[in-house]
């Protein structure tokens, strides 16, 4: 009888289980207590300690306390013109707001160049230390993908030469199989006064094991 079989003859005579509860009977395996109560052997790469399905089942209980919490805050990066610039001929958006900082001094009522809103958000990730999360709570995931944003504002410019920063809060995690997927509230803030915010997002990945 392998693991889910088991635990499929046993869910017939208890009561039915929350998904947090059934995560923790899961994640239980690794010590190899249920196992061994169940006269189970511990073969096989998602039924023994380490294994795919069980470690998933871990980071989603480890997961759980920390919901609503912030997980990090990167470190302050300036932004620089010729990222601005970069950003412009990739995308083809060169309107002067950002490219042109004579006419900005004249014209624009920042008196700069302003990064695009889609340069600021593709940096969210690495501005908010998603990859550091990864390396603390799943650093033995097999990949990582994006899966999507919501809910994303534009709130205020982010002027050239501005320091930024954001900060990573858990919203949910949920589990299925192999993988995890984690839902996050990222908030971009300047260094200007107030630390006003810049842009913010909800930003979905999912974790395989």
């Amino acid at each position: 009888m392998n693991v889910l079989s088991y635990l499929k003859e046993k869910s017939r005579n208890l009561p039915a289980f929350s998904d947090l509860e059934f995560d923790n009977l899961i994640a239980k395996w690794t010590s190899g207590s249920l196992a061994r109560d169940a006269g189970l052997p511990l073969g096989g790469d998602d039924a023994q300690p380490g294994g795919r399905v069980i470690r998933a089942a871990q980071l989603a209980v480890e997961m759980q306390p920390l919901l609503g919490q912030t997980l990090m805050e990167g470190e302050w990066f300036t932004l620089t013109q010729q990222q601005i610039d970069d950003f412009a001929q990739l995308t083809g958006d060169a309107q002067w707001i950002h490219t042109d900082p004579v006419r900005c001094r004249a014209e624009s009522p920042y008196r700069t160049t302003v990064a695009h809103g889609f340069l600021l958000l593709a940096m969210l990730p690495e501005l908010a230390g998603i990859r550091a999360i990864g390396e603390k709570y799943y650093p033995d995931a097999k990949f990582v993908v994006n899966c999507g944003l919501d809910n994303v504002n534009f709130i205020n410019p982010a002027r050239c030469g501005a320091k930024v920063r954001a900060k990573t809060t858990l919203l949910s995690c949920e589990r299925q199989g192999r993988r995890v997927d984690l839902r996050f509230q990222i908030i971009a803030r300047s260094d200007a006064i107030k630390r006003r915010v810049l842009c913010e997002s909800d930003v979905a990945i999912r974790v395989y094991f």
